[in-house]
């Protein structure tokens, strides 16, 4: 876990100081540079104070530094590669010039250069933000030659990457559990990542009582991500057993008529083992 947290920590601070030193040099001779120095490096502090914070117990500043920090590493994501797309085009043209000069211009102003790459990584993250609140349900027919006798067409709902925790709680939860009821599933199965990093927030918010209502005939069914194991997996696994959820650990569980379910841990677990 240590290697791991230098490793990501090493990654994001020059990747950080890379977009900081591009922004600095399009504001070049602003009055803006000192402000955008102490924002940009206030919200990186941001995101890597909200990942120690998230592992505490839970907390109204704890979330708020959470979200602000989850949300600046997706707008910063396409700062890194607007300005990448932006270094390698210039980096082309200097050996095989072939923009138009009126796009060279574009390029080479910084103020231009700067508000649209803001404005495009906001808009990006919000988009997603958005989508990501309102997911979509994909519908797949799969048709087979194995006959399961009593049953002609088998109803599954898989969901995967729920991540309970500082940032999906009881609302979103509560919804995803209505939309599976709609679609009336013979069984549902969560493959991988249903609980973030730290299990507090799934506990203290009672946020399994959802699960409960879950019915269909043939069982809830879970895998355990590399989130669950880079947390507590054991905390996560008990809780969302005593709640309905069935987690299938590296074996083979015979649903009747036939059916087989296999499931497998996370095979990055070893990483994140906890020791004694």
């Amino acid at each position: 876990m240590v290697l791991f947290f230098l490793v990501v920590t090493t990654v994001l601070f020059f990747s950080s100081y890379y977009v900081y030193s591009r922004g600095m040099t399009a504001l070049e001779g602003s009055a803006y540079t000192r402000l955008f120095g102490w924002i940009f490096w206030i919200l990186v502090a941001t995101f890597l104070t909200g990942q120690i914070m998230e592992r505490g117990e839970p907390s109204v500043a704890g979330r708020i530094v959470t979200w602000t920090g989850s949300l600046w590493l997706a707008v910063f994501l396409y700062l890194f590669l607007f300005v990448v797309v932006v270094d390698a085009g210039r980096a082309i043209h200097h050996f095989l010039p072939f923009f138009p000069a009126r796009l060279i211009a574009g390029i080479s102003n910084g103020y231009l250069l700067f508000f649209t790459a803001i404005v495009l990584a906001a808009g990006i993250t919000v988009y997603g933000f958005i989508n990501a609140r309102n997911p979509r349900i994909t519908r797949l027919t799969i048709h087979s030659a194995k006959e399961i006798p009593g049953i002609s067409r088998l109803k599954i709902v898989m969901v995967s990457d729920v991540h309970i925790g500082a940032m999906t709680g009881n609302r979103r939860v509560k919804k995803m559990i209505d939309d599976i009821i709609r679609l009336k599933p013979d069984l549902v199965i969560f493959a991988g990542d249903l609980v973030d990093h730290n299990p507090r927030f799934l506990v203290s918010g009672d946020i399994g009582r959802h699960f409960l209502r879950l019915a269909p005939p043939m069982g809830t069914y879970a895998i355990a991500g590399n989130h669950e194991f880079i947390g507590h997996a054991e905390v996560s696994i008990g809780y969302m057993s005593q709640h309905g959820v069935k987690y299938v650990r590296d074996t083979v569980i015979d649903l009747g008529n036939g059916i087989l379910l296999a499931g497998r841990d996370d095979r990055e677990k070893m990483l994140f083992r906890k020791s004694p």
